[in-house]
């Protein structure tokens, strides 16, 4: 039997043909995708800025311009039939972008909070030209108000500190500076509120209680006031505030002040024009008025008690009427080509998301069209919507486009236009944005095939697994034979040679040679992605939410179970998914019962204890912060024997305190009971003054089980030979040698996380972020660095190859240092991790700056090749009442 299944399998793969790497794509990417990311601005090609509240139409083009935010920063043209990039510009880090507008000469960027203005070219994305809006350095606390066109040919850009009038056409600015007290109110209060008059000749600018008004035509503050304050007996409940809005017949602009049971408003263009209106006259259906929605910066928008918003007219003698009442859910938002229509955009059923336009002016006919599409799995309803109705005709339905955010940051395409296509649920096109924001990033196995799935109750012996091989073998031999008869299909060998997405499918026997792998990825939106990393589609996705961390309890099948995905809440909510599909497999609550907690996923258990426990489950240990009690999870587990919890040991920043803290676990019971309990090991007290800003370590859950014994020459250090290192970074503000001045400095710290020790540590005065530190999986102390500073970049390498030993024995490979602590340009720093077999960034790890804390765990093992140190958890916030920390 065996002799035959040889002669077919080499009978089979004589005839078979397959897609192998050839030379000339050796070190080419196999696949690679581009994102944009949350998208908060939008521009429809074909709509032209021609006034402060005038757009144009040109025409339609398939065109769609969009910004992400602040932590995409790119900005890019996109088909508006298939969503394809046409051409994507990414901005450096801090140059987040405010606004775009599309002009007759190209589209216009605002970033930097305004400083910063650009001019790209329309069908390319080429950069035409750059202008500030401000000399010197940026101001931190620089306050963006607002982008406008002026007459088609100008623009102007309004910021805390300054109106600045741009030519479009050759990008001459001309700036005129704030006064200081306005600018100062400004950043006091974050936000400006502006209206252009109604003749376009003046610009209505308020901060706080300041006022000014400015002549266009010459750029001069013809009128600076101060507006009086709310009495405190005047706010009540409401957030009262003062905002500047138009009337909706003539456009004059008016100052609006909510206060607990008045709406007061102010004429700026006819100060004789004022009057009042009780809350209480309002048609509210009995609800009461909380607030003023500011993110609407033309039509006077009330934020109700129920969270619903009512839209108000406001006529030309300052009266107000209620024009219409909008849900909670959704969307509202202004229409980017008529800011006097206001559309609404929500989820009317799972899988009906619904378009509603609302008009406080004459200018556009009602209209409300339905996309059907599978809400739950974007996040359950939209975020926000950027709607555009370029080709109006009177007394006709208007065509619009919408380009609709969902909560996870998926981007959809939408219309009201009949020639779309009906079977496609009215939806032109999805891209998944939420892939350009990733967490967390983590590798499976799927169990592709019955044998994998066939339920096992106990190691299998050596004869099952000879049997287990030979049903291998039988399948491997069926599925070259479907293969091997493709092999004069033209449209098989096309294929082969182009890699394109388009033309990619996924491999059907990958598996069967051990390259079927899902990516799993679990973006800051809360989506969770599982990609198959042969062909880069999406094999399954969820919406999980934002609080959630994504563990890897099992990466591969065993005993007929597939991989196993742990996600943890910050309210410590433990769910663990099925890595083949991700439907539920088990749940639990342990901060219900114990409050703020920590969440340590303990090492992967080799085999089972007794013969009850029916699978080898890998087990979280849940720590009360109070009192260090340990729970186990899952509970089928808990009364088992842990031999894993023995020699193991984490370790946790709190940014509070500033002191790191090792910690290791204990068996308090007797031998008919278990009480476990973590111990405090040992504490670093970090400088008041250092900040981190980075860390490195090992691959996540891949625990030190091994312990080397050092031999050979004392110059070689124990510093380079301790597999339990993991790199520590912080900046601080020092005095400089022989300088009264403060410089930025720099300190890098190798910390042995069992011991606590402080084994090296370096100093790099004059330094800037960004920072990044890289730990190399294979290698027992390996930290890559990188410093941005303003007028350098260098590196820092620390690298030992891997040795073997044994706890009770001589090692059998003595440790070789490879390259010492020092300092170099990148470039030699990327030459010497080539020469080390290095990923120039194999794992990146860091602090948000927001309280965050980090903590590890290690187990010091007794025999064995070194393995990677084991990482636990990641970033997580402090804990707050009733609450538990994030892991």
């Amino acid at each position: 039997m065996a002799k035959m299944l040889l002669k077919l399998l080499a009978a089979a793969l004589c005839l078979a043909t397959s897609n192998a790497l050839y030379a000339d794509q050796s070190g080419e990417f196999d696949w690679s995708t581009e994102n944009v990311g949350r998208v908060q601005a939008v521009a429809f090609g074909g709509s032209v800025s021609r006034g402060p509240h005038s757009v144009v139409s040109r025409g339609t083009t398939r065109a769609v311009y969009v910004a992400s935010d602040e932590r995409s920063r790119a900005l890019a043209r996109l088909d508006s039939k298939t969503g394809e990039i046409q051409w994507r510009r990414v901005f450096v880090e801090g140059d987040a972008i405010n606004d775009i507008q599309l002009t007759n000469y190209g589209l216009l960027s605002v970033s930097g909070s305004g400083r910063n203005v650009r001019l790209w070219d329309l069908n390319t994305g080429v950069l035409l030209w750059d202008e500030v809006t401000s000399k010197g350095p940026a101001q931190k606390d620089a306050v963006f108000g607002g982008l406008f066109s002026l007459d088609g040919d100008h623009s102007v850009v309004l910021t805390s500190s300054s109106v600045a009038m741009v030519s479009v056409r050759d990008g001459q600015v001309k700036v005129q500076t704030l006064p200081e007290d306005f600018t100062k109110a400004a950043v006091e209060a974050a936000e400006l509120s502006w209206q252009v008059g109604s003749d376009n000749t003046a610009l209505f600018v308020m901060a706080g209680s300041q006022m000014l008004e400015f002549e266009l035509a010459s750029g001069r503050a013809v009128n600076q006031f101060k507006r009086p304050e709310i009495k405190e007996g005047d706010k009540g409940d409401v957030q009262a505030t003062t905002v500047l809005r138009r009337d909706s017949e003539q456009g004059k602009t008016a100052a609006v002040t909510l206060t607990k049971d008045q709406l007061l408003l102010q004429g700026l263009e006819n100060k004789k024009d004022a009057s009042e209106i009780a809350l209480s006259s309002l048609k509210l259906d009995g609800d009461k008025v909380k607030a003023i929605d500011t993110s609407i910066s033309n039509s006077l928008v009330l934020v109700l008690a129920s969270d619903k918003r009512a839209i108000l007219k406001i006529t030309s003698a300052l009266k107000v009427e209620v024009a219409a009442i909008v849900a909670a859910e959704g969307a509202l938002m202004e229409s980017v080509t008529d800011d006097s229509v206001l559309f609404h955009a929500a989820r009317s059923t799972d899988i009906v998301a619904q378009m509603t336009s609302y008009t406080v002016g004459k200018s556009l006919s009602p209209v409300s069209w339905e996309a059907e599409l599978d809400l739950a799995s974007f996040g359950g309803d939209v975020s926000r919507a950027f709607v555009g109705c370029p080709n109006t005709k009177k007394d006709s339905v208007p065509s619009c486009r919408a380009v609709l955010v969902l909560k996870d940051d998926a981007l959809i395409m939408t219309s009201n236009d009949e020639e779309t296509d009906a079977n496609n649920g009215n939806v032109q096109w999805v891209r998944e944005e939420s892939l350009a924001n990733i967490k967390r990033v983590r590798w499976i196995t799927p169990a592709e095939t019955e044998i994998e799935k066939q339920a096992l109750k106990k190691i299998p012996s050596f004869m099952e697994e000879v049997e287990l091989e030979i049903k291998h073998l039988q399948q491997l031999v069926e599925k070259v034979m479907t293969f091997s008869s493709t092999l004069f299909d033209e449209k098989s060998r096309q294929r082969g040679v182009d890699r394109s997405r388009a033309a990619r499918k996924e491999p059907p026997n990958a598996h069967l040679f051990g390259f079927s792998k899902y990516i799993m990825i679990l973006t800051h939106s809360g989506k969770l992605f599982a990609i198959r990393a042969e062909a880069s589609t999406v094999a399954w996705s969820a919406f999980v939410g934002p609080k959630y961390q994504l563990f890897v309890t099992r990466d591969h099948p065993a005993l007929g179970s597939g991989a196993e995905l742990l996600l943890v809440s910050n309210s410590t909510e433990l769910v663990w998914l099925d890595g083949d599909d991700g439907h539920q497999l088990d749940a639990a609550r342990a901060g219900a019962t114990i409050g703020a907690s920590w969440v340590v996923v303990l090492p992967k258990r080799k085999h089972l204890t007794t013969d009850e426990e029916p699978t080898a489950r890998r087990a979280v240990a849940v720590i009360a912060e109070d009192s260090l009690n340990v729970s186990l999870y899952p509970k089928e587990t808990a009364d088992f024997a842990h031999p894993e919890l023995n020699h193991f040991y984490f370790y946790r920043y709190d940014e509070s305190s500033k002191v790191l803290r090792g910690y290791f676990i204990e068996n308090e019971g007797d031998a008919k009971s278990t009480d476990y309990r973590a111990r405090e090991a040992w504490s670093i007290v970090l400088p008041r003054e250092q900040q981190v800003i980075a860390t490195s370590h090992h691959h996540d859950h891949s625990v030190v089980d091994s312990a080397v014994t050092i031999t050979g020459d004392d110059s070689l250090l124990i510093k380079y030979l301790n597999p339990n290192l993991f790199g520590l970074a912080t900046i601080a503000s020092e005095p400089s040698e022989g300088d009264n001045e403060a410089t930025s400095v720099l300190h890098v710290s190798l910390i042995d996380s069992v011991a606590g020790r402080i084994i090296h540590r370096t100093r790099h005065s004059h330094a800037t972020g960004p920072v990044r530190m890289v730990s190399k999986r294979k290698l027992a102390g390996v930290f890559v660095l990188e410093l941005q500073g303003e007028a350098y970049r260098d590196g820092v390498i620390v690298a030992v190859r891997r040795c073997r030993g044994d706890a009770l024995a001589q090692p059998v490979e003595a440790p070789v240092v490879d390259v010492l602590t020092f300092i170099i340009r990148l470039q030699g720093a990327v030459r010497a991790a080539e020469e080390l077999h290095l990923p120039h960034q194999d794992h990146v790890a860091g602090s948000d700056g927001d309280g965050s804390r980090h903590h590890a765990s290690v187990r010091p093992g007794r025999d064995g090749d070194w393995p990677d140190l084991q990482i636990d958890s990641q970033l997580h916030r402090p804990a707050s009442t009733g609450e538990a920390a994030d892991t």
